[in-house]
């Protein structure tokens, strides 16, 4: 690109001192016609003063004759001599005349020869100065290298790589989530088809009385969940494929430009995900059915006898049991009592609260990759790209660097992109070189992510980011072989693993890059720390520095800190969807729980209106079991969580990025927070059904 830049500028002078020459050679012509009247106007001068002369000789002659006449006759001779004095007389005033003209002519001429010549001197210096140029654009056309050309598919345009990275992370986040949201749905329609065949034991038993068969009783509850389901497949797919898409390309939007968005219907999705949702249905349906078909018609109408109370292991803490209240002993024996609810509910409670840990740990892990690169890791804050590395000594460019109100400390580094394969696909790297290594301290920080201990810079070996040991199989102690720009291979022992989490890079000596290659690496890269951190300051060091002949380029660290911040930014969006997803579906989860809990337990619940307890007791006595469970299963849900973390981390990444490993505290407390609301809520909700239950029909006798 530079040998190109070059020779379009040679061709530009070229163009420039043609015109120069072609003006001079303009103006040449222009004067010619001048200095050509005015020989023309000369040449007239010499004809009438040879033709006064002429007159002149013939009035001599005729005065000659009349001087002869006058000797003859007197008066006649008189009158000749007065005829050719006057014609003498006028000869004489058209040689006056004429010898006027000459001298104007020949003043013309003079004027016209001394303009030509002067325009002549003019020309002739700026057609020198412009051989000279052609001369000077013909040796730097002369010197320019033969440019190489670039062709970048599509794939290779930033834009679109951009964008096609930023779909990836989407596709691998969409590709993670749904199997847990359909496991949770699974669970919810578990519960609710097993509430619902339990209600109507007596229905199921009068029909199998009847002599209805098996096949038509499940028939019923089938076709019953099918609509359902159906029903929610539509309505699913009509949010899912307009609404979830539209927000998270408005997240995108104001880092692409695209004219219109459209909401295309896939049929292999909508496929996949309604045979999902109607799969997990049916097999519930099926699942809560056949239990209760396979018990005989007369026990089907009678109500379902109670499970028996057992001892549990916290009545064998005596000193513990003797303290606790009734309600609590109550609430303990049946947390024990009712196994499938007990697990059900900590299940679903446990999913809900692990999908918000991962929303919130991936909004941590994104979030941490700004600032820990370009805060704890790279120190620097300017990076400036060096023509000509040799003529840095006593240039315009090390007189800025060592302008302590614009730099405080730099240092000249090689960098240079390394492509290698590892099992079977490319992995991009980057060599960064210092060529003061004692000093790399003060511009980037080795630490281990795990416990922040320093990493020593290798003399003889090299040191590699984490995601590069991750995707290459690499520890400390192995050896690998990298290629550099040239594609010439070099084996180096790997002798430290250190943080990084923006592209991957591999740190050596100017030494080792020798030894592996033949040859010292180009420090045509500096790195400095500058003086003000303000936009003022950057913006007066931007300034200085481009003005130097050796700066190519200069790249601030801020700047692509808020190009990085700005990216992630958009990713949050997709995070926060996923939180509100999970948020909703924990309330879902546990406002069906505890319906089933409530109407499985109406005719318990109206005994104990009856012995006397007030509307809020009779809520404490029902929610108390609810709160133990919820807070269970949030403890659950918080270790499930970090393992849930983990593998959409892991499935989310790729290559050039490397996100945090880490879940803040904070994340923990607002996803067990926010279960808990939803379960303090769901409890407001069914405070009223608590309420109103009646306890004479509560109490009635089925047969």
């Amino acid at each position: 690109q530079t040998a190109q830049e070059a020779l379009t500028s040679a061709q530009q002078a070229l163009a420039d001192t043609q015109a120069q020459l072609d003006a001079a050679k303009a103006q040449i012509a222009e004067n010619e016609p001048k200095i050509a009247e005015g020989e023309r106007q000369l040449a007239d001068a010499k004809d009438q003063l040879e033709e006064a002369q002429k007159q002149i000789l013939e009035g001599e002659k005729l005065l000659a004759q009349g001087k002869t006449a006058l000797s003859m006759a007197p008066d006649l001779a008189k009158l000749q001599i007065d005829l050719a004095q006057e014609k003498l007389d006028d000869s004489l005033q058209q040689v006056t005349e004429g010898e006027v003209q000459l001298e104007d002519a020949k003043k013309t001429l003079e004027e016209g020869e001394a303009e030509y010549a002067q325009q002549k001197q003019d020309a002739q210096a700026e057609l020198a100065d412009a051989e000279e140029q052609l001369d000077e654009a013909q040796q730097a056309i002369d010197e320019l290298e033969v440019p190489e050309w670039y062709v970048l598919t599509r794939d290779q345009n930033v834009s679109f790589a951009s964008l096609k990275s930023n779909v990836q992370k989407v596709e691998a986040i969409a590709r993670v989530f749904p199997i847990f949201f359909f496991l949770v749905a699974a669970l919810v329609a578990l519960t609710t088809m097993t509430r619902m065949v339990e209600e109507e034991r007596l229905q199921i038993g009068t029909m199998k009385a009847l002599g209805y068969s098996k096949k038509a009783i499940m028939t019923k509850y089938i076709i019953y969940a099918m609509t359902a389901t159906v029903a929610g497949c539509i309505f699913g797919l009509a949010v899912g494929f307009t609404l979830f898409p539209t927000v998270i390309w408005n997240a995108y939007s104001t880092m692409y430009n695209i004219s219109q968005f459209y909401c295309l219907f896939h049929p292999s999705y909508a496929a996949i995900a309604s045979g999902a949702a109607i799969l997990c249905t049916l097999a519930a349906t099926l699942n809560a059915c056949w239990s209760t078909l396979m018990e005989t018609p007369a026990t089907l109408m009678l109500p379902k006898a109670p499970k028996a109370g057992k001892r549990i292991l916290l009545e064998r803490v005596r000193p513990v049991w003797r303290r606790m209240k009734f309600t609590h002993k109550v609430t303990a024996r049946n947390l024990f009592r009712y196994k499938k609810r007990f697990f059900m509910t900590v299940v679903g409670i446990a999913g809900c609260t692990a999908l918000l840990v991962t929303g919130f740990g991936l909004h941590d892990s994104i979030s941490d990759i700004v600032y820990k690169q370009f805060g704890s890791i790279f120190t620097y804050d300017v990076s400036v790209t060096v023509e000509d590395p040799d003529q840095l000594e006593g240039s315009e460019l090390e007189t800025i660097l060592e302008n302590t109100s614009l730099v405080t400390d730099w240092l000249p580094v090689h960098q240079e992109q390394s492509t290698n394969q590892f099992d079977g696909t490319d992995f991009e790297t980057y060599f960064f070189i210092p060529q003061d290594s004692s000093r790399l301290d003060d511009f980037v920080d080795l630490h281990h992510r795990v416990g922040g201990e320093k990493v020593p810079f290798s003399e003889d070996g090299i040191v590699i980011t984490e995601k590069m040991s991750e995707r290459a199989n690499l520890s400390v102690g192995d050896t690998v072989t990298l290629e550099n720009k040239d594609g010439e291979q070099g084996a180096f022992r790997v002798d430290g693993i250190v943080e990084n989490y923006v592209e991957n890079y591999v740190y050596m000596s100017a030494d080792t890059y020798q030894a592996a290659y033949g040859y010292l690496p180009e420090f045509d890269t500096i790195v400095a720390h500058g003086a003000d951190d303000s936009a003022e300051g950057r913006q007066a060091l931007s300034e200085a520095l481009l003005k130097a002949d050796q700066v190519a380029g200069v790249s601030f660290v801020s700047d692509l800190k808020s190009a990085f911040d700005n990216m992630l930014q958009k990713i949050d969006i997709i995070v926060v969807v996923l939180i509100l997803s999970a948020g909703v579906l924990a309330f879902v989860v546990l406002y069906n729980l505890t319906n089933i809990n409530i109407n499985e337990r109406v005719k318990e619940i109206a005994t104990i209106k009856v012995l006397g307890f007030y509307d809020n007791e009779v809520s404490a006595y029902v929610y108390r079991e609810s709160v133990v469970l919820s807070i269970i299963g949030t403890l659950v849900g918080l270790v499930l969580g970090i393992l849930l973390h983990m593998f959409v981390i892991h499935s989310v990444e790729v290559d050039a990025v490397m996100f945090g490993r880490t879940i803040k505290p904070l994340s923990y407390l607002f996803s067990a927070l926010l279960t808990l609301v939803f379960s303090v809520l769901v409890n407001l909700v069914m405070h009223r059904k608590l309420k109103n239950i009646s306890m004479v029909e509560s109490m009635k006798a089925p047969e």
